[in-house]
């Protein structure tokens, strides 16, 4: 069976993640990529939409998590990754990617991400 890869980027939120005490006050800039695998059915080439993934509802489940500030990337992306597999069952794989544009101190990067792969079995 064939699979096929969905992959939503560029979800632009601003919240208050982050370790230091600054940062879960002044909100920052962080974008959320996610891919999802699963397998192609009859839905999808049949152009509906049961059986595959619905867009607005990824964006709902990253704008929820990200409305409640943690401390860690890896603890949003994991919620995100684990939301999105119990909110999609056909889902075989899911990958998040929660990107943060501004670091705290007096460091020259642009951004830092973590990245999770969550998949079926898992």
């Amino acid at each position: 069976m064939s699979n096929t890869t969905i992959g939503i980027e560029g979800m632009e939120f601003y919240a208050r993640h982050g370790y230091y005490a600054t940062e879960q006050v002044c909100e920052n800039r962080f974008t959320i990529d996610v891919y999802l695998q699963l397998p192609l059915n009859e839905n999808s080439l049949a152009d509906a939409l049961e059986g595959t993934v619905n867009y607005e509802t990824v964006f709902t489940v990253c704008t929820e998590i990200m409305e409640k500030p943690v401390k860690l990337l890896e603890t949003v992306a994991f919620a995100i990754a684990q939301t999105l597999q119990q909110s999609f069952p056909q889902v075989q794989e899911v990958r998040v990617r929660v990107s943060k544009w501004h670091i705290p101190g007096n460091l020259a990067m642009e951004r830092t991400f973590v990245e999770v792969k969550k998949t079926l079995d898992e």
